[in-house]
């Protein structure tokens, strides 16, 4: 079992949003695949995002308990707005 717990930060927010957009079961599988594949399952840059973007493949999408899933849209929404949170935050000038 995967606790959500254990995840921190941005990576929390990441997979709530990916959770939010492509559904929770999409990301549950993502992070197994990320566990199998030897990535760390609890960080979303260059770990579960790759992860995510092999759900959209026939093979990886096969063997998911979830199965196939838009992962494109799904990563895209999240680093969009990813990237508008670091940008408001150097607006603002805010460390957290």
């Amino acid at each position: 079992l995967m606790q959500f717990l254990e995840i921190d930060g941005i990576d929390r927010i990441c997979f709530a949003l990916a959770g939010y957009n492509g559904g929770y079961g999409h990301l549950i599988d993502a992070r197994r695949l990320a566990d199998q594949m030897n990535l760390d399952s609890r960080r979303w840059r260059n770990n579960v995002e790759k992860t995510y973007k092999l759900l959209s493949r026939r093979k990886y999408a096969s063997q998911a308990r979830y199965g196939y899933c838009r992962s494109d849209i799904i990563t895209a929404y999240v680093n969009d707005i990813l990237t508008r949170y670091y940008h408001y935050r150097q607006a603002t000038g805010t460390s957290r």
